[in-house]
């Protein structure tokens, strides 16, 4: 009976020992899915400031181009400051901001921090 109990005791901690490696490999799994969602997420945004920006730019060429309005071009400039980060972004800059503001119409959101669009 002795030697039952050992061998008993035995597969005990060894079970509980396979748990842990099982439960640390999870942990290990969960964090780098994580770091890959941040990852993916901050991807997307970028490509989507990119196309925002890239969208703002040619309405602002193309109407200058139409209308000769010497605003359109300093529009222009204004946006490639901005993603350059040679003026702050305006506070949520990354939500629909240039599809609201023309050349005539006020800017709608206070500046926020400087920061150079990510490559």
């Amino acid at each position: 009976m002795p030697r039952n109990r050992q061998i008993l005791r035995a597969l005990t901690v060894a079970m509980i020992a396979a748990a842990d490696v099982w439960l640390w490999l999870g942990t290990k799994n969960e964090e780098s899915i994580s770091e890959s969602w941040v990852k993916q997420k901050r991807a997307s945004e970028r490509a989507d400031e990119l196309r925002q920006t890239s969208d703002g730019l040619t309405r602002m060429a193309g109407t200058y181009a139409v209308a000769d309005d010497e605003r359109y071009r300093q529009r222009f400039a204004e946006i490639l400051d901005i993603r350059n980060g040679a003026v702050p972004r305006p506070v949520d800059y990354h939500l629909v901001y240039w599809d609201i503001v023309t050349a005539a119409g006020p800017k709608h959101r206070e500046a926020g921090e400087r920061k150079r669009f990510a490559r």
